[in-house]
């Protein structure tokens, strides 16, 4: 797994790792170099056309590059797709390889229109079984997957679980000098903690953990059972009530839509 920064320019000098890459962002001013690099569109802090268009003007023809982030819609993933379909073609025209971020909702990504997946959303989102699930067939199918906002190692090691290929967080860029060696220490330490058996082996082992999740969690609703208790929180689980989504559910476990 791969620690992406954005900022840390001193840290990042004195630091070279090949778990170590740049995280490029509309008005950072910072510029690809020998590391490996990647583009954020900088919607999570309000996203600017102009600032995110001068910055793929700025760094058009260089090489190096993971992805750039297609502009999105934090917590939407129909206004992101959406936003999707009109930038993938105008970010391709600088060469570039394209990711598409996940937000909460998203059903099923156009797979063959992008590069690697993004894990946005909120909280709860990133932590849901559907995301294990994306992820399981993201690998599957040779995608990259990154995930943001990674503030701690227990989020560390969740990513890590579960196959994300590269983090990053607002954390490593402003304690870079505390934050990014304990990270990059943190992840050597997990890859030791794996004994690997076959790179097929652990694809599989992948998407039938992911599998079993959704197994158990479903839509998130009646389960088809008609009932609803929710399994993934701590404690003792509350008493079930009726499931309103029951007749779209068909039995199926699956909203309607989703089918």
């Amino acid at each position: 797994m791969m620690l992406l920064v954005s900022g840390a320019t001193a840290t990042m000098r004195r630091i070279r790792n090949p778990r170590l890459g740049r995280l490029l962002r509309p008005g950072n001013g910072n510029m690809p170099d020998v590391l490996p690099w990647a583009v954020d569109n900088g919607a999570f802090a309000g996203f600017d056309e102009d600032a995110f268009v001068a910055l793929l003007d700025r760094i058009s023809g260089a090489r190096g590059c993971l992805w750039v982030v297609a502009p999105d819609v934090v917590g939407d993933s129909v206004r992101t797709a959406d936003l999707f379909r009109e930038w993938e073609p105008r970010i391709r025209s600088y060469g570039f390889p394209v990711a598409f971020v996940a937000q909460d909702g998203l059903i099923d990504p156009p797979w063959h229109r992008f590069d690697c997946l993004f894990i946005g959303g909120s909280t709860e989102y990133k932590l849901s079984a559907p995301v294990a699930r994306l992820v399981a067939v993201a690998k599957s199918r040779g995608k990259l997957v990154h995930m943001g906002r990674v503030n701690s190692l227990r989020r560390m090691r969740y990513a890590h679980d579960i196959g994300v290929d590269s983090i990053d967080g607002t954390s490593f860029s402003r304690f870079g000098d505390t934050w990014i060696p304990g990270a990059l220490a943190r992840m050597e330490w997990l890859e030791q903690q794996m004994v690997l058996p076959s790179e097929r082996r652990i694809d599989q082992l992948i998407v039938d953990a992911a599998n079993a999740l959704i197994d158990q969690h479903k839509c998130g609703r009646c389960h088809g059972s008609g009932t609803v208790v929710p399994r993934d929180v701590p404690g003792p689980p509350p008493a079930p009530r009726d499931c309103p989504q029951c007749p779209a559910c068909d039995g199926s476990g699956l909203r309607e839509g989703e089918r």
